[in-house]
C-alpha cells in the first residue's frame, strides 16, 4: 500500500509513531490517567505494528536480490543488536553490578523488562517472513484464491497456535508460536504489500475513503468501548488485546486504512505535508522508545518522584513532560549507542597500512 515498492512511503512511519504513542499512553495507565477506556483505545498498538512489518517485508523482499539466509540474519541482528545493549543495561541497573549469568539468562528469555516479550514476536515474524513471500509469489495461477486459502490456513494455525503454545511463558504474542493471532495481521499485512497498486485511487476519492474511514473507525471504537471484547467469544479465537481477537484487528486494519489515504487526501498542501513528513521522522525511532520507555517509568521518573510531586491540577503538563521525556531520552540513547557500537566496529576493523 504505497506509491512506490522502491520508496518507504510516510504512512508507514506515522502508523508506527502512531502505534509506539498508544504503547506509551497504555503503560502510563495509573500514571498519568485512570480511565480504562483509554486502554482500550490505545489497544491496537502492537497490532498496528505488525501489520506495517507485513507491508515493509513484503516490499523488502520484492525487491532484493541474494542469499535469503544473508538477509534474514541481518533483519534479525538488526532488532538483536540494540535488544541485546538494552538488556545489559538494564541487568546494570537491576543487579547495581554486571553478572553474566543473569544477564545472560534476560538475554535469552527476554525478561530485563516486561515490553521485551515484543522482541520475540518480531524475531519469530521475521523467520517466517520469507516463507510466506515465497508462497505469495508462486505465479499467477490461482492468484487471489491461492491467497485467500493462505489465509484460511493462517487463521487456522493461528487459532491453534493462540491456544496451544507457549514460549517460555512471555507474555501475549511473544510467548505464543509466529505470535498467535499476530501471525494473521503479519500475513495480511504481506499480502497489502503485495496488492498496493489495488489501492491507488485518485486524490478526491482518497479524500471520499479518508473521511469514511475516519467514520467508521470512530463508530468502531465507540462500539469497543461499549461491547468491549464481547464479540470476540463469538469467534474461536478467544478474546484478548495481545494476541488480538477479531474486535482488536478489525481496529488495526481501520487505523490502517485510515492513515494511508491521509497521505493521499493531503495531497499538495505543503504545510499538511511538512507536519505529516515530521511526524514520519519519529516512527523511524519507534524500537528505541518501545526498548526504553521502561527505563525511564521504572526508574527515573520514580527517582525525581521522590523530591518532586506533580499536583493533579497540573496533570495535562506532567503528561507532555513525561511523554516528551522518554521520545527525546530514547532518541539521545538511540544516538549515542549507535555511535558507541560504530567506535567499536571500527576499532576491530582489520588495520591497512597507509
Amino acid at each position: 500500500m504505497g506509491a512506490s515498492t522502491t520508496d518507504r512511503t510516510q504512512w508507514i512511519d506515522v502508523a508506527k509513531c502512531c502505534a509506539i504513542f498508544a504503547v506509551l499512553i497504555d503503560h502510563t495507565y495509573n500514571y498519568l490517567y485512570h480511565d480504562e477506556r483509554v486502554r482500550f483505545v490505545t489497544s491496537f498498538s502492537i497490532g498496528l505494528f505488525i501489520l506495517t512489518m507485513g507491508i515493509t517485508s513484503y516490499w523488502s523482499y520484492q525487491r532484493y536480490e541474494g542469499s535469503i539466509l544473508r538477509k534474514l540474519w541481518k533483519n534479525c541482528w538488526r532488532i538483536l543488536r540494540p535488544y541485546i545493549f538494552a538488556t545489559l543495561c538494564m541487568g546494570v541497573l537491576y543487579d547495581k553490578g554486571f553478572f553474566l549469568s543473569e544477564n545472560i539468562y534476560r538475554l535469552l528469555h527476554f525478561t530485563a523488562m516486561g515490553p521485551f516479550y515484543y522482541v520475540c514476536l518480531y524475531l519469530q515474524l521475521l523467520l517466517v517472513a520469507p516463507l510466506i513471500f515465497y508462497f505469495l509469489n508462486q505465479g499467477k495461477r490461482g492468484g487471489v484464491a491461492v491467497e485467500a486459502v493462505g489465509l484460511l490456513i493462517v487463521v487456522v494455525f493461528s487459532i491453534c497456535t493462540t491456544k496451544r503454545s507457549d514460549i517460555l511463558g512471555l507474555y501475549g504474542g511473544g510467548g505464543k508460536l509466529f505470535g498467535g493471532t499476530y501471525l494473521i495481521l503479519f500475513y495480511l499485512g504481506m499480502c497489502l504489500g503485495k496488492h498496493q497498486a489495488a489501492f491507488l485511487v485518485k486524490k478526491w476519492m482518497a479524500r471520499l475513503l479518508f473521511i469514511a474511514l475516519v467514520v467508521a473507525t470512530m463508530a468502531w471504537v465507540v462500539f469497543y468501548t461499549r461491547n468491549q471484547l464481547q464479540m470476540d467469544q463469538v469467534f474461536p479465537f478467544g478474546y484478548g488485546y495481545n494476541p488480538p481477537g477479531v474486535t482488536v484487528m478489525i481496529y488495526v486494519v481501520l487505523i490502517a486504512c485510515t492513515l494511508y489515504y491521509l497521505e493521499y487526501a493531503i495531497g499538495d498542501n505543503a504545510l499538511l505535508k511538512r507536519i505529516f513528513g515530521g511526524i514520519s521522522k519519529l516512527g523511524h525511532h519507534t524500537l528505541y522508545i518501545f526498548l526504553y520507555h521502561g527505563l525511564f517509568l521504572n526508574y527515573i521518573f520514580p527517582y525525581i518522584g521522590r523530591y518532586y510531586v506533580v499536583p493533579e491540577s497540573h496533570i495535562w503538563l506532567k503528561r507532555a513532560v513525561w511523554l516528551t521525556t522518554i521520545v527525546v531520552g530514547s532518541i539521545i540513547i538511540e544516538y549515542v549507542f549507535n555511535w558507541v557500537y560504530a567506535f567499536i566496529y571500527k576499532a576491530y576493523q582489520p588495520k591497512t597500512n597507509k
